[in-house]
């Protein structure tokens, strides 16, 4: 893996662990205002209300895993594209192939797709 291929990773994997904890955040705690009740009513202590509710946080990471990979795909990309780095990427050499061309495509998604391997 090149250094480009290095730093479209790892601005994808930030992007992607930024955004997967946040919404998986946001969903627990509505989730978690569902079961207050159990708190409330039965008089359990809230060690055992964050136990229950945290249960269902894997099976939320593995819902939210392929979207947050989206954004943070589309994040990286619109970041890339503003600050002009992907003009830069091909001043440097990184194709010298036509931007249609399947091999300059794979060239160029080869950091994106090792994420999605990961997620999915």
């Amino acid at each position: 893996m090149g250094s480009i291929d290095k730093y479209i990773f790892r601005t994808t994997l930030a992007s992607f662990v930024v955004v997967l904890v946040s919404l998986t955040g946001v969903i627990w705690i509505t989730q978690a205002l569902r079961g207050i009740d159990l708190m409330t009513s039965q008089g359990q202590t809230i060690l055992t209300f964050l136990g229950i509710t945290s249960l269902a946080i894997p099976v939320l990471v593995l819902i939210i895993s392929p979207i947050a990979l989206m954004i943070a795909i589309s994040h990286t990309l619109h970041k890339l594209a503003t600050d002009s780095e992907i003009i830069r990427f091909g001043c440097s050499g990184l194709s010298s192939m036509p931007p249609w061309s399947w091999l300059c495509w794979w060239r160029s998604s080869r950091p994106i797709s090792r994420p999605t391997a990961c997620a999915g």
